[in-house]
């Protein structure tokens, strides 16, 4: 299994996740926003191109919401 890695920041009320979620960005957008209980608008989902979808990039992992809940709770990326 490839290593996942996530960076999320909070500005107010909304969140910004950078993440290796390729092919998955509008599902993983999605899937923060209610796992988080925060409307859709909130959530920005940023991945650059890196080539091919192995490793099950195609939805939200867990590193991306914990990169998340970690960002609110230390108010830090």
């Amino acid at each position: 299994m490839e290593p996942r890695s996530a960076v999320a920041f909070w500005e107010g009320d909304k969140l910004t996740v950078y993440t290796p979620d390729r092919a998955g960005v509008a599902n993983c957008h999605h899937d923060i926003a209610r796992d988080l209980g925060i409307p859709d608008e909130k959530v920005r989902v940023i991945c650059q191109y890196m080539g091919g979808n192995f490793g099950n990039k195609n939805q939200n992992q867990d590193a991306d919401l914990i990169a998340a809940m970690l960002a609110k709770q230390s108010g830090l990326p």
